[in-house]
């Protein structure tokens, strides 16, 4: 079979190539970091769809952090093509979202990470939040990914019952034209929080609210596509989204989004420096 044809076979697919040799190292893939949630647009088996809208997403962390939407004209589109050949989901920035009630998502936790594989249709002139789940019994952030052009941010808040932080990128990275890889890395512990766009620091701070574990509640409901409390919907396509109960090292961080520009053939989007720049991770 040539090259580029098995290039473009399924990442995770036994016989794909990606320029290391047939029989040589596996590919590196999110389960070596024990995922908490892990939406994958790539993989149909975990999708429902209601026509060529999505009425469910399944969680493949083994985790059961599901999210749908019951009412057809909020479900968001599908697209098989839309993202260098492979498949996005939609939100249209009007009404689209998927949820899910409550979870344990957050609870208890030293730190947290997130990877989104996103690109904007529109670019938001106030915050629209990617990703967003709140705390138990109220609808109030515990954490997001959002954008406001031309800048992504972070914001959450450690302790129920407290004010929010927002951490916001000082690079112009947010951008229409090319999809991204937006990811963040929280230590609670530390009181840090890293932001990065496309493997590039974004915003890095050691500031972010007071040390400690997050508080031993469930969060009370995670969106796509808008926040928890208000109707900020997002005009962007998503085609995967990496959650994890740990701030990852530098290392680990790295290779999931080397995996993720390597998979969604994003890979020139990564610094020079990146050391998945030229060859995917592997294990």
């Amino acid at each position: 079979m040539p090259m580029e044809v098995v290039r473009n076979l399924p990442y995770d697919h036994p016989y794909r190539w990606d320029g290391t040799l047939f029989g040589g190292p596996k590919l590196w893939r999110p389960t070596e970091i024990q995922t908490s949630l892990w939406l994958d647009a790539e993989d149909s088996t975990t999708i429902t769809l209601n026509g060529t809208t999505v009425s469910q997403w399944n969680d493949k962390s083994g985790n059961g952090i599901n999210v749908s939407q019951a009412t057809a004209t909020s479900q968001p589109a599908y697209s098989a093509t839309g993202l260098n050949g492979k498949p996005v989901i939609e939100f249209d920035g009007i009404d689209d979202v998927l949820s899910i009630g409550e979870t344990n998502l957050g609870r208890n936790l030293a730190g947290m990470s997130a990877a989104v594989v996103l690109k904007w249709v529109t670019a938001p002139a106030t915050s629209k939040p990617l990703i967003a789940f709140s705390i138990s019994g109220a609808q109030l952030v515990r954490f997001s990914i959002s954008g406001i052009s031309p800048n992504y941010a972070f914001g959450g808040r450690r302790l129920d019952g407290v004010s929010a932080q927002t951490v916001t990128g000082n690079q112009s990275l947010l951008t229409t034209t090319t999809a991204a890889i937006s990811s963040v890395v929280v230590n609670y512990q530390n009181t840090a929080v890293d932001l990065y766009t496309n493997g590039i620091v974004d915003r890095q701070t050691t500031t972010f609210l007071t040390s400690g574990n997050t508080s031993d509640t469930s969060s009370f409901l995670f969106n796509i596509g808008k926040n928890s409390s208000t109707a900020d919907f997002a005009n962007v396509q998503v085609s995967e989204v990496v959650f994890t109960n740990s701030a990852l090292s530098e290392r680990q961080r790295q290779q999931l989004e080397g995996y993720l520009a390597w998979k969604w053939r994003l890979e020139a989007n990564l610094p020079v420096s990146h050391p998945y720049k030229n060859l995917p991770p592997t294990v």
